[in-house]
């Protein structure tokens, strides 16, 4: 699926994560972040994930979450995008930080 911004923000809104998630591997394949800044990623991905535990030259977009049968989750996994000192990427990828399937 290729990454389109109005579906992926659309996706967050009615957790759609299996969708969200190719667009994230479609990022990564065709480098569509490549030679962004901090402000262009968020005019295309939307606000990050704030995490107190998180780097601030790192930016956190869930791509699945799954909670199975109960209030804990069971899996979750995020697109990660790293920022130089100049706040330009420098590198983005997906990370599964939970997986308790």
């Amino acid at each position: 699926m290729n990454f389109e911004h109005e579906k992926w923000i659309d996706a967050e809104e009615h957790a759609s994560w299996k969708m969200r998630k190719a667009m994230a591997q479609d990022l990564i394949n065709r480098q569509i972040l490549d030679n962004k800044n901090r402000n262009q990623i968020v005019d295309l991905l939307g606000e990050p994930e704030v995490f107190s535990d998180v780097p601030e030259n790192e930016m956190y977009y869930t791509i699945e979450e799954d909670y199975g049968h109960d209030i804990d989750p069971i899996k979750l996994e995020y697109l990660v995008v790293k920022l130089q000192t100049n706040e330009k990427v420098e590198s983005y990828y997906r990370k599964v930080v939970l997986d308790k399937t």
